[in-house]
């Protein structure tokens, strides 16, 4: 992700949030025109994987990556109403973007990495964790940074009771 999304890629991965008519254009588009139809530079995933390496504390491959992390900005779209979440197409929400710093401590990373309260998922999402799974496999464009941290916290609940 990290080297397939940076700004001077010429090729980047897609937005989950392009349209099939925006993906089809840029599919049939020389290279040099996919720069009108993608932002550079950008994941909404990233985050997320981001986070379950240094859930499991893995700190020295998260210092690998960490300097091409930087160089992509952390995207996340949140839906205006939580019932949205359920909607495939969604107009009304927040978009954001923010970069990541160049230093950050481990114990700060450790910190937010380990938050796992999953305050921006529904409540009916946050009866059934399994779900979820399966929820992000149908609506991948919905995964995000705060439901991934929650999920992975009920699986590790899960597997410390067995």
């Amino acid at each position: 992700i990290c080297l397939a999304n940076r700004s001077a890629t010429p090729s980047p991965l897609a937005s989950p949030y392009l349209s099939l008519d925006a993906l089809v254009e840029l599919s049939n588009s020389a290279q040099g025109d996919s720069a009108t139809l993608l932002p550079l530079g950008e994941s909404y995933s990233l985050e997320s994987f981001l986070h379950l390496l240094i859930r499991s504390n893995w700190r020295r491959e998260t210092g690998y990556v960490w300097a091409d992390v930087t160089r992509v900005r952390l995207a996340s779209f949140s839906p205006r109403h939580p019932w949205h979440q359920y909607l495939w197409h969604c107009e009304k929400g927040i978009n954001e973007t923010r970069d990541v710093p160049h230093r950050a401590e481990w114990s700060n990373l450790r910190r937010q990495a380990n938050e796992s309260a999953g305050a921006e998922l529904p409540k009916l999402i946050k009866q059934y964790p399994i779900y979820y799974l399966c929820f992000i496999i149908a609506f991948p464009h919905r995964m995000n940074a705060c439901g991934i941290r929650w999920v992975a916290s009920k699986l590790d609940d899960l597997l410390s009771d067995m």
